[in-house]
């Protein structure tokens, strides 16, 4: 992975002998944007005749770059097509700092980029642009390794923003918190086991300040949480239910509860997921991966709201004491489900953690899964799902998603589809027909809510992409800890 670094500092930095200058460009105000205009006139108008001539008009995603080759100017200068003023969204802004990280080079130490606008959530959104962009996962190289000299980036506006350094210190933690799930994401799943990841999870939160309880599959039988211990039947290791929790000194009240999927690897049982669809299941705990990755931030962002991390970890596969289609399960809070599918597996390890964490005194439950591929069908790789039927809840979640420029869209939970999950032979199944899938299975969910505000994440499409995008490389992406962040943030008190 790359290493930078960020600052700030007011005026634009130019003339200076940088490795390199990015500068973004709004469409069709090359004449008249005095960011482009102060580097037009330090470098004797040679990039407005550039432009003229190469057609660059700053439409988003086109760029320009030049090499000046005079002292005290940077090497290469790079104007970046930011698009219209009217679409610079904070997603938008953060993918041009993700293109400005890639334009350095494994010799780059020292870097600028002008801000496209001067206020606080640009600056924050820039800066967390800059990390994503950098992020490669190398570990497993022993060749070809990129191992680069540190990077220098000089986040830099013609008037001065206030509040830059709170708003910079703040957008460390938040892109410190999204790279950390990636590596845990990209890791493969025989180095990330339920064991490994349960133990990470508790010398990580440990070492955070927080509290830590884990409970084993002796604990669990204990507690009678058959779902759980059905879907790790397969495996030799785990699973393991881990709450960490923060509570902040003089805080009270019920905690938010946030409960994330941990599947380490998902062979979808005996119901064996076919090629294709089981290469990347190393990612299906990404749910788990976002909520150790959020509570880990807590302490030192200083959020005053009590929460509860509750990770589900287990890995789902093929062996002789597999579930099987047909099984019926006895859930930690006694309701019995019908196996017809060992491929959704998913919601029966969150629905024994979303029951203990509500019997622990959670207020709100949010959970935070890869479920569906229904969901994907239906938002594409971008978009997360939300379903919810508290409106407070979820207009609190999709404005923290409109922050954190990550997209959530609400998803109806129609009740007339709950009717599929009825089972002959138990309370429910844990799959019914094949259309309307995301919602049965937050249908499923908000069963074990018991009456709590309850709200559910599908992120199967956006927390794991198979090809290089705006803010990365393919892999994991770390959606949604920004947006659980933006959230958590916003209900703590000031």
């Amino acid at each position: 992975m790359r290493v930078i670094s960020v600052t700030y500092r007011a005026g634009v930095p130019l003339p200076e002998p940088l490795d390199l200058l990015v500068v973004p460009v709004l469409e069709g105000r090359l004449a008249d944007d005095p960011r482009f205009a102060r580097v037009d006139a330090a470098l004797g108008g040679f990039p407005g005749r550039l432009a003229q001539r190469e057609g660059f008009t700053g439409r988003f995603e086109t760029e320009m770059t030049l090499t000046p080759q005079a002292d005290g100017h940077p090497l290469r200068v790079c104007f970046l097509g930011a698009g219209n003023a009217g679409d610079l969204t904070l997603s938008r802004v953060q993918a041009l700092g993700a293109r400005a990280a890639r334009l350095a080079t494994a010799r780059t130490t020292s870097a600028g980029l002008v801000l496209p606008a001067e206020d606080p959530p640009t600056l924050a959104a820039c800066a967390i642009g800059l990390r994503m962009g950098a992020y490669a996962f190398d570990r497993y190289r022993t060749r070809d390794r990129n191992d680069p000299t540190p990077t220098v980036w000089t986040l830099s506006s013609a008037g001065d923003v206030a509040g830059a350094t709170a708003a910079l210190a703040r957008s460390d933690l938040h892109a410190a918190a999204v790279l950390g799930v990636r590596d845990l994401v990209n890791t493969p799943a025989a180095d990330l086991t339920p064991r490994t990841f349960a133990e990470r999870a508790r010398t990580a939160g440990i070492d955070a300040g927080l509290e830590v309880e884990v409970l084993d599959r002796a604990a669990l039988a204990t507690l009678g949480a058959g779902l759980m211990l059905a879907v790790g039947a397969g495996g030799t290791d785990g699973p393991y239910l881990v709450r960490l929790s923060w509570r902040p000194a003089g805080v009270r009240g019920a905690p938010i509860a946030l409960v994330g999927k941990g599947v380490t690897f998902d062979s979808g049982g005996l119901n064996l997921k076919p090629r294709g669809s089981i290469d990347d299941m190393k990612g299906d705990m990404a749910g788990a991966a976002t909520v150790l990755a959020v509570m880990l931030a807590l302490p030192r962002l200083g959020v005053r709201v009590a929460v509860d991390g509750w990770l589900a970890v287990a890995d789902n596969l093929v062996g002789s004491d597999a579930m099987r289609p047909g099984d019926v399960l006895t859930s930690l809070s006694g309701r019995t489900v019908e196996v017809a599918d060992t491929d959704a597996e998913g919601r029966l390890v969150l629905a024994d953690a979303i029951t203990l964490a509500t019997r622990r005194g959670a207020g709100r439950v949010i959970d935070v899964a890869t479920l569906t591929g229904a969901c994907v069908v239906a938002l594409g790789e971008h978009a997360a799902g939300l379903f919810t039927t508290d409106d407070g809840l979820a207009g609190g979640l999709l404005a923290a998603g409109a922050r954190a420029g990550e997209d959530l869209w609400r998803l109806p939970m129609y009740e007339n589809l709950r009717g599929q999950l009825r089972s002959d032979l138990a309370d429910l199944k844990n799959v019914g027909e094949r259309w309307g899938g995301a919602i049965q299975g937050a249908l499923f969910l908000s069963d074990f809510a018991d009456g709590h505000p309850y709200a559910h994440l599908d992120i199967a499409g956006p927390s794991f992409l198979k090809k290089d995008h705006a803010l990365g490389p393919r892999g994991g992406t770390g959606f949604a800890v920004r947006t659980l962040l933006e959230y958590l943030e916003l209900d703590s008190p000031v």
